[in-house]
This record gives structure tokens, C-alpha cells and sequence, in this order.
């Protein structure tokens, strides 16, 4: 035990003795914490921004009533804005369109009604080929038909009525159709089925729910960082075959499984203390709230720690020279940071790449962190994730102890 113990200090010391360390562990990320965030918060800010696709609805100025019936149809509807202009403004309804003063222009004949049947059907300018012009036209249309619906079904309805006790006036039958087309509409506003609609997915996170675009960043900027930390023991691992020390140990009474864990050892305490730093970090500077459920962020720490130092032992048992191992560091960095979201949020990829990537190890740490730091969750919420992290890490330690012992150099 205390051999493997001079290794890991032996470790330990060298690494940290080189003048980069401190810039590559934690002020790098420190700084791309910062960088990312701003970018990040940039692009939240945007996507809040986005109005709803504006509709133009003309008509004659003796039709008020009808134009603010529609202006408020289509904003009720939740997916559009409405203006409402008359002829005297717009003779060519076609110039609102064509100056693209709006998403989709709706020109109303003269004297439009719903229930009429003999009347100059409306016209709709709306380009299709766009995402808000299929919009505007999807929503216009279902405004349309259920207008049409609830008016012919109230008329007819009060037509039988009429056949049947005819009404004193024209007054009156007016009177009894509003009536009747105001209750219609209130029951079509109480729908008999609703359907609630939920991804059957791990939930991912969204920057426009975030409450702080670090919430991305920290995270991520740590996951990014933890896994380009491995660099540095395994570079020691490599230099010691090299240089034959590693030979020389195993003339001792160090074994194999000695020296392996030695170098594992290291490497998960310099990557925990990393991460307790840029937590810590995240937490003070950036007002990440890593530390309402500590526990569970520190087993995250742990875990994500076992499976990095994991890869690190295997890049550092793999790999023939130093450039080797900063290849396979840079490779593994750049791809399980992309595929685990640290650079953007996996719910906006592809729903092929989303379904491989949310598996990766640091879509996993990922998930553990904004378990807590966004979704406001609890301990428990973190026990899937770091089962996942601990599974990879065992396969990684147990392909590098492999290659290890076939290794006679």
C-alpha cells in the first residue's frame, strides 16, 4: 500500500509542478465558463425574442365588427398577432404582403360573414414555403372552420326553433341566434377530451427554461476540462515505459496492479479536486446552484471522476508516445463534450443524434448536474446517471488493465 502511495504523490507532484497545470485545470475553464455563458445568454435572450408571426386582416371600415372579431380570434388562438387595417389605408391589400409589413395578409370582401353563402370569398396572401407562413395559414384555417361550424350549427339550430314557434320579429330571431352562437361558443371552449402530451425521454435541458445561461456553461465547461485533465498522468504513464522506469518498478516488489492503480489513484484525485474547484467556482462567481444538494453533486463529482481517471489509464496504456496521448486525449475530449451537450443542449440535435448521445458518458454527467442545478431536482434524481458513469467506468479500467498485462514492455 504505501508503494502505491509514493506513486500517486510521485504523480501528483509532477503534475501539478508543471506552470500550465493551474491555467489548463482551472483557469481555462474558468474563462470558458465565462465565454460561453455570455454566448449562451445571447442566444436565450433571442429565442425569447421571437414574436409570433404577425397577420394582417383588411377590410372595409363599415365592417369593424368582423375585423375585430378575427383580430381577436387569431390572438386568442395562442399562435398569432393581429392588425387590423381598413381599405381606405390598403386599396391593395397585395402591398402589406409584398412589403412584407406581415407574416400572412387576410383581405375580407365587403361585408363578409361567416354565415354567408353567396358571397366574394376572402383572399390569403401567405408565403408557404416558410415555417411562420405555414403557420399563419394552419391557424387562419382552423379559425376559419370553426367559425363556420359554430355559425351554420347556431343558425340551423335556430331555424328548427323558429319552424316550431315562430319568432315575433327579425329582431328577436337575430337576438336568439347571438344568444345561441355566445353558448356554442362557450361549449366549444370546454373540451370534452384534452390530451396532454410528454417526451418519454430523459428530459433535457431547454435555454429558454434555464434561469442563467451558466447553468449551461458551468457545467459543461467542467465536463469539457475534467476529461482534457487526463492528459497529464497519462503523458507520466507514457514517459515512464519510455524512459524505462516502469521496468525498473517491476523489478521491485511493486506488481502490475500496483502501478496501474497508483496511476489511477492519481488521476482521479487530481480530477475530483478539479471538479470541487470549478464547482465551487460555479457556485461563488457564476451563481450556479451547485450546493443545494451537495451530496448528490458530489457523487456525480465521483463518478464522472472514476470513469475520466478510467479513460485516462487507458489512453496512458494505449498510447506508444506523448503525442499519441494528446491525440487520444484531444479526440476523446472533443467528442464525448459534443455528444454530452456541454457545448449546446441535446434536445436541439437531430432525434437520431439525440438518441445515441444522451447514452455518452458526459451526456450522463451532464444529466446528474442539471438534475439539480436546473431541474430543481433531488438526491435521487442523480442515481441513474452515476450507475451509468460507474458502469463505463468499469469497462474502461477493465480494458486498460487488460492491455496493461499483455503489455511486456
Amino acid at each position: 500500500m504505501k508503494r502505491i502511495f509514493d506513486i500517486v504523490g510521485k504523480d501528483i507532484s509532477q503534475t501539478l509542478r508543471s506552470p500550465m497545470a493551474a491555467l489548463f485545470l482551472i483557469a481555462m475553464p474558468l474563462m470558458f465558463t465565462a465565454f460561453f455563458g455570455l454566448i449562451f445568454q445571447g442566444v436565450a435572450k433571442d429565442e425569447g425574442a421571437q414574436e409570433k408571426p404577425l397577420v394582417a386582416v383588411v377590410g372595409e371600415a363599415q365592417d369593424g365588427s368582423i375585423l375585430n372579431e378575427l383580430q381577436t380570434l387569431f390572438q386568442e388562438s395562442g399562435e398569432l398577432t393581429a392588425a387590423v387595417f381598413t381599405t381606405d389605408e390598403y386599396p391593395d391589400s397585395l402591398i402589406l404582403f409584398e412589403e412584407k409589413e406581415a407574416v400572412a395578409v387576410l383581405s375580407l370582401p365587403e361585408h363578409f360573414q361567416f354565415l354567408s353563402q353567396d358571397q366574394t370569398p376572402a383572399t390569403l396572401y401567405v408565403d408557404e414555403t416558410s415555417s411562420e407562413g405555414q403557420t399563419a395559414l394552419y391557424t387562419i384555417q382552423r379559425v376559419f372552420s370553426q367559425q363556420q361550424i359554430l355559425y351554420s350549427t347556431s343558425r340551423l339550430a335556430v331555424q328548427v326553433v323558429d319552424e316550431q314557434l315562430p319568432y315575433a320579429s327579425d329582431q328577436e330571431y337575430q337576438a336568439a341566434l347571438e344568444q345561441v352562437l355566445a353558448k356554442a361558443g362557450q361549449a366549444w371552449d370546454k373540451k370534452a377530451v384534452t390530451v396532454s402530451m410528454e417526451r418519454a425521454v430523459t428530459e433535457t435541458t431547454d435555454l429558454s427554461r434555464i434561469e442563467s445561461a451558466y447553468d449551461q456553461s458551468s457545467p459543461g465547461m467542467l465536463v469539457q476540462f475534467t476529461i482534457s485533465g487526463l492528459m497529464g498522468t497519462a503523458i507520466i504513464f507514457v514517459q515512464e515505459r519510455r524512459t524505462k522506469t516502469l521496468q525498473r518498478m517491476l523489478t521491485t516488489a511493486t506488481s502490475r496492479s500496483a502501478i496501474i492503480i497508483a496511476h489511477a489513484l492519481s488521476m482521479f484525485f487530481i480530477i475530483v479536486a478539479q471538479q470541487i474547484i470549478l464547482v465551487l467556482s460555479g457556485h461563488f462567481l457564476f451563481g450556479v446552484d451547485y450546493l443545494r444538494e451537495p451530496l448528490a453533486i458530489l457523487l456525480v463529482i465521483v463518478a464522472f471522476a472514476l470513469w475520466v481517471s478510467g479513460m485516462g489509464t487507458l489512453i496512458g496504456v494505449s498510447a506508444k508516445n506523448e503525442d499519441q496521448v494528446v491525440l487520444f486525449s484531444l479526440i476523446a475530449m472533443f467528442l464525448f463534450t459534443a455528444m454530452g451537450g456541454a457545448w449546446f443542449t441535446l434536445e436541439n440535435t437531430s432525434p437520431g443524434f439525440y438518441a445515441i448521445a444522451r447514452y455518452t458518458p458526459g451526456a450522463q454527467a451532464m444529466q446528474g448536474l442539471q438534475n439539480i442545478i436546473v431541474r430543481k431536482q433531488g438526491l435521487s434524481s442523480v442515481f441513474a446517471p452515476v450507475g451509468m458513469l460507474l458502469l463505463y467506468a468499469f469497462l474502461f479500467y477493465a480494458a486498460a488493465i487488460l492491455i496493461f498485462k499483455k503489455n511486456k514492455e
